[in-house]
């Protein structure tokens, strides 16, 4: 089954430009933490400190993250929290684990989490307390207002440390994660498998904790070991779309690349291919790996299956122009560049690449108009900020434009 390209498709029109992919586009957010405009970092930032405090606004600032960055994935995560936690209905169904059921709305915050996921794999929940804490403290100020009182702030914080002292071991173990403390959430998980017959989600967050902290010999194996609980478990089985196979081969190549294991990495990749032919990470990783190669056909027949994978997502088609132009092909790189920018109107990125190409064409008018596209949307803190505007300045000097 073509898992990954239904479910892109189920949200997002096919053709349209990037405010199908997220919704309808909100007002950008104004807030004095936002001194650049076109910063994505800045934005999620906001959502990160105004999550709790005004959600709206921060799903309104991780939205434009998201947009601005399509390559990251924390980004696309924040503005699945911010979906969440704007809307109390959704959240209290989140947070009771109803997440198989046919809840439209619950379907699109696992479609995000998903495309978060299959973009960092190892992905750091970092959100996950504030959208526990949220839940907690609206609980409660339903019971006070219920009461015809009000919530104090002094006694949630109270409550909430109690609650969380005498809390089952999965939440403490989720929280721990949520927070960053490592070792206390490996312990509790660990705790919680010894009594547990199905370990396969328990070793999928141990993993990815291990991945996270370095540990990648200990995060393969428990991704293996969850694996093959996975494959002996019935096929009718629900399983959460970021923690399906396809994923989890895709974190075991991820380690074995990082480890210069690139034939262990290639033969993680196509199982995840076994599992979901039409999961285009695989596909892509697989031809980045071929590039390295300098083997083009390789490279370019796995990026060709990407970008048909994935028809609504800009990502595969800018990494496979940058395969395309270190192999000289100009003009096709150029076309992926334009599908990707046609995607994502906001994305910055591509049109770097785009100016270059033209101008290594000798196309001087549209290297600058591609120039120009860059810094109406690129964040004065892109890495390349000032090496672009340099080629700029030059390209303009030889065409005798005047500054």
């Amino acid at each position: 089954m073509r898992v990954l390209t239904v479910l892109l498709l189920v949200f997002f029109s096919v053709g349209d430009v990037g405010a199908q992919r997220f919704g309808p586009a909100p007002k950008r957010p104004r807030h004095a933490s936002v001194a650049d405009t076109n910063d994505a970092r800045a934005y999620f930032q906001l959502g990160v400190q105004m999550l709790e405090q005004d959600p709206d606004l921060a799903a309104d600032a991780f939205y434009w993250a998201a947009r601005m960055d399509p390559a990251s994935g924390e980004s696309i995560y924040g503005y699945a929290v911010g979906t969440v936690a704007r809307n109390r209905s959704l959240l209290n169904n989140f947070m009771r684990r109803g997440r198989n059921g046919g809840n439209k709305d619950l379907r699109r915050v696992d479609s995000l989490l998903f495309r978060a996921r299959i973009i960092d794999p190892f992905l750091f929940e970092r959100l996950d307390r504030t959208l526990f804490t949220l839940y907690v403290r609206r609980a409660m100020e339903d019971d006070a207002r219920t009461s015809g009182g009000q919530l104090n702030l002094a006694e949630f914080s109270f409550a909430m440390n109690s609650y969380l002292g005498r809390a089952d071991q999965f939440t403490q173990a989720w929280v721990a994660a949520a927070d960053g403390r490592n070792n206390d959430a490996l312990r509790l998980y660990a705790d919680i498998m010894k009594r547990e017959k199905k370990k396969a989600y328990y070793l999928i967050e141990r993993g990815r904790i291990f991945a996270r902290t370095g540990s990648s010999d200990s995060a393969i194996a428990s991704f293996q070991a969850a694996l093959t609980e996975m494959r002996a478990a019935d096929a009718k089985e629900l399983v959460i779309l970021y923690n399906s196979k396809a994923v989890l081969e895709h974190g075991i190549a991820v380690l074995l690349e990082a480890n210069d294991d690139n034939d262990g990495a290639r033969e993680a990749y196509g199982r995840a291919l076994q599992e979901d032919l039409s999961y285009y990470p695989a596909h892509l990783r697989l031809g980045l790996l071929a590039t390295t190669l300098k083997d083009s056909a390789a490279a370019f027949s796995e990026m060709e299956l990407a970008v048909q994978a994935a028809p609504t997502e800009p990502y595969p088609h800018f990494i496979y122009a940058t395969s395309l132009a270190s192999f000289g092909d100009a003009d096709r790189a150029i076309s992926h560049l334009q599908d990707a920018v046609k995607l994502e109107p906001m994305w910055a990125s591509p049109y770097s690449l785009l100016a270059q190409l033209f101008e290594r064409k000798g196309d001087g008018a549209k290297a600058l108009e591609s120039y120009d596209a860059f810094f109406a949307r690129a964040a004065r803190s892109h890495p390349l900020y000032q090496q672009i505007k340099t080629r700029q300045a030059t390209l303009k000097d030889m065409m005798g434009i005047k500054p």
